[in-house]
């Protein structure tokens, strides 16, 4: 019977340059690193969509959309959250989509202040 050879080289990755448990505590590693920042991010969008209550309110404004905005903003990270914690990557999808989304409105809403000023 042979014995198990750790430093095989079979047992490396990324062309022989390191072995594959160095690989995995890296990566396991980056994928912590990025699980946090998908948390800070799903806070901020929680206080973000608060603020935005806060400030219509307090400016008498209707509170019908805030209220919608919170409560889409707030399922969208609770989806991403739990899409982070259980690592379900569907769950990451509607954060995503939003994210895309707000940056298409914000394109679109700066080149038109960009037409209107011409």
């Amino acid at each position: 019977m042979a014995q198990f050879d750790e430093h095989a080289p079979q047992y490396k990755c990324c062309c022989g340059c390191c072995h594959v448990r160095v690989s995995l505590l890296k990566t396991r590693r980056e994928n912590i690193i990025f699980q946090i920042g998908g948390l800070i991010i799903a806070v901020l969008m929680v206080v973000v969509s608060i603020i935005n209550l806060i400030v219509a309110a307090a400016q008498h404004h209707s509170v019908v959309y805030p209220v919608i905005g919170t409560a889409v903003s707030v399922t969208v990270s609770v989806l991403l959250l739990v899409g982070i914690l259980k690592e379900i990557p569907r769950l990451m999808l509607p954060a995503i989509v939003i994210m895309v989304c707000a940056q298409f409105v914000k394109q679109n809403t700066s080149v038109r202040s960009l037409e209107s000023s011409c």
